[in-house]
This record gives structure tokens, sequence and C-alpha cells, in this order.
């Protein structure tokens, strides 16, 4: 299983929306390899391979966690969410409290100790009752760390493998629409590219996508995929380990009808699985591309993954090894005319 490393290394670091600078290291190292690398006022990161009309295809490199919106008198942090935190997701486990000058405090979130009183003991608190505890008793001492108001509060990963190639981590949504990309622009860096392919990270889409709008308004891609991720949900068919999910809709997003359907033909002609999804909650930057130039066709593609949104999110290394197959095989076959025929009614 070649990139475990890899995939450790950029789910292990901490990176809430607008908090996103050790993931865009990684990715600024994994461009460096193959283009020059391009970062916008905003900070998504990206680069260009091949030659011809622009294809956009990113991840995004925030994760959903809390910013510290308080200290106490006796040194403990009260936060809010930056995302969408599945509370269940959040009790006792450990977190990254990250500084503005970029050190990382150890902290945790443990057990409202009034949660066993007053009939209480299986309730969820809510996230306004929530403490971070680093260690300190005053507030002198929490700010003597340079601990501040609007810092991120990030949970630790424990990057771990499972029975039948299944991967634990915090950050699967979305590192590893990140990975996906950088590999592909990796792998085609020296292939007959009828296309610029776009790829590499943005940021802060788990608070609205709001990279993504930055970004697609910059680039005007031609078209353009969002690499990302969404909950795997038995119920609805969507499995991991059953391979690449095509977004039919979200929140925000109609898939192109005949970009899907183009989608849908490579992968069939190369063998590879995929899996529809409608994802009936939550969205992509897939919704900002689609606007930009007075509108563009759009799909997002994603890996379905176990406990979303929590420490300990579950992805099949299989999906990830055959959404960069699939999303590579696209570009392949994508040329000017293609993407006319694509693009007309």
């Amino acid at each position: 299983m070649k990139d475990l490393d890899f995939l450790k290394e950029i789910t292990d670091v901490p990176g809430g929306s607008g908090d996103e600078g050790f993931v865009r290291e990684i990715l600024k190292r994994e461009i460096s390899k193959v283009t020059t690398p391009q970062i916008d006022g905003m900070g998504n990161i990206y680069g260009y391979v091949g030659k011809g009309p622009k294809v956009l295809a990113p991840g995004h490199m925030d994760e959903i966690g809390f910013k510290v919106r308080g200290i106490t008198c006796d040194g403990e942090l009260l936060i809010g969410c930056a995302g969408f935190v599945f509370p269940y997701g959040a009790l006792c486990q450990e977190y990254s409290v990250v500084t503005d000058d970029g050190r990382i405090i150890d902290g945790l979130i443990g057990r409202d100790p009034e949660q066993g009183k007053h009939g209480k003991l299986n309730e969820i608190p809510d996230f306004e009752d929530l403490r971070v505890d680093i260690g300190c008793k005053t507030r002198k001492e929490v700010e003597d760390l340079g601990i501040e108001i609007g810092n991120s509060v990030i949970a630790k990963s424990h990057f771990m493998l499972l029975k039948n190639n299944q991967m634990v981590a915090k950050a699967w949504d979305n590192r590893i629409g990140c990975a996906v990309s950088v590999r592909v622009m990796q792998d085609l860096a020296d292939k007959d590219l009828k296309v610029t392919f776009v790829g590499g990270g943005t940021v802060q889409e788990e608070v609205g996508t709001r990279g993504a709008k930055a970004l697609g308004i910059h680039e005007a891609p031609a078209i353009a995929f969002s690499l990302d991720t969404a909950p795997a949900a038995d119920e609805d068919g969507s499995r991991i380990g059953s391979g690449p999910q095509l977004f039919v809709m979200d929140s925000g997003t109609i898939a192109h009808k005949k970009l899907l359907r183009f989608v849908k033909d490579i992968a069939k002609k190369n063998n590879i699985p995929y899996q529809l999804c409608y994802l009936r909650r939550g969205g992509s930057d897939a919704c900002e591309f689609q606007n930009v130039s007075g509108g563009i066709p759009v799909l997002a593609i994603g890996i379905a993954v176990k406990n979303i949104h929590t420490p300990m999110s579950v992805i099949s290394y299989d999906d990830y090894i055959n959404t960069i197959k699939l999303t590579e095989a696209v570009l392949l076959a994508l040329d000017e005319k293609t993407i006319e025929e694509i693009k007309s009614f």
C-alpha cells in the first residue's frame, strides 16, 4: 500500500478553517515536485500541468473543529464551532490548540463534572458548555502560552489501519481530496494532456466554500470538479470500498447531466467501480465553481467516509486509488472539442 506515510502526515496536522497553514506546506512540497505552486490572497494553493482549456479539480484543506471564543478565570478555554461538528464525536478527545505563531498546545475535552447530576448522565452537553482543559490554572497562564480568542482547536489524529484496507484518521474530510488532487497532478505531469489541469487545495470550505469562490473567479475554468467526501450511508447505497462517489445532488449543486454521463462512461470503459451519491445535507466547493464565468459544468467526486466529521473517520484505501484512477482517466479523455460538447445544450 503506497502513500500511507503521506496520508498519515496530511491527516495528522491540524488545519481548521482559515488556519490551513500546515496543510498548505505539505501540498506546496508535493506540487513543487512537478510544477510551480501558486498561492492566492485567501491561501488557496494550486498548480498547473498540461496545456489547453482549464479543468479545475482541487480538494479542500480545512477540517471541522472549533475556535477559542473565551478564556475562563481558572484557565480553561471556551469554544465555538467552525464547521459542522457532531457533538458525540467531540467528547473525551485530545485536542490541539494552534497559536498564531504556529505553536501547538495539547489539551482535551473531558466530561462535564455536572453531567451525572440531575438525571443528565446520558445527555450530550451543548457546545456552549464544553471546556478545553490544557492544564492551566489561571487566565494569565493561558495567555502567557500565546493562546488568544480565535485560535483553532482541532482534534488530534490517530491514524491506523483496519482490516480490508480501511484507514482511520481525523480529517479525511477533506485531506483525502487534496491527496488525490496532488497525486493526479504528479502522475499526469509527463502525459500528453489536452487540457490544463488545475489541482491543489482550497481554504474555508467547511464554513461556506469561501476559498472556492475566490479560486473559481480567478481561474475561470471551462469545467470543474470538487474532490471531496460524503457520509457512508448504507441505506442510500453509499458504502466504503465500493468506488468513488459521483454526487448527483447536494444542498448546493445538481450535477451537470452531460458531465455526469461522461464521467460514468469513462468509469465503465476503464472498469473503475463508482457509486451515485445523493447528499441530503451538505455540499462541496462545486457549488461555487458552477457559477463562475456565467456558469460552467461541475461535478463533485467523493470518497465515502464512515463516522464523518469525527476524530475517528474511516475510509477505504481502495476508494482512494480508484478515485485517482477515475480522475486521471477523465482528464486524459478531455480536450477542447469534448468540453464544448459537454457544455452545449
